[in-house]
């Protein structure tokens, strides 16, 4: 929190769960990355990472997401597959969003990785 004020930017906590519906196994995809002291560190789900990423669809966004797949972090078949076994009653919690709205920001995406 200091730090946000001391360089007065904005930077907001959030998992992507407030953004899109979770993937299924998020909780098994964290990524370590070091542990100091008795404090251990994970990158959260790259797959859930992502998914909002591409769902928001800001050109920052779509350019971090582009850097997951290309380091190797995202598997695009893998990311399609998380997708699709999210279940139709999940996007009831999301009112802004829909089954089909995150389909084709998907698609979209993955037909630009090509």
């Amino acid at each position: 929190q200091g730090i946000k004020e001391r360089l007065n930017v904005n930077v907001e906590f959030s998992p992507p769960e407030h953004i899109v519906p979770p993937l299924p196994g998020t909780e098994d995809r964290h990524v370590f990355v070091e542990t100091m002291g008795r404090v251990s560190f994970f990158h959260y789900d790259p797959y859930a990472q992502v998914l909002s990423k591409i769902t928001r669809g800001f050109e920052r966004d779509l350019t971090d997401a582009h850097a997951f797949v290309a380091s190797g972090m995202v598997a695009p078949h893998t990311l399609r597959s998380l997708v699709e076994q999210i279940p139709d009653a999940t996007y009831a919690r999301y009112p802004n969003l829909s089954r089909l709205a995150v389909i084709e920001a998907l698609e979209a995406f993955l037909d630009d990785l090509e």
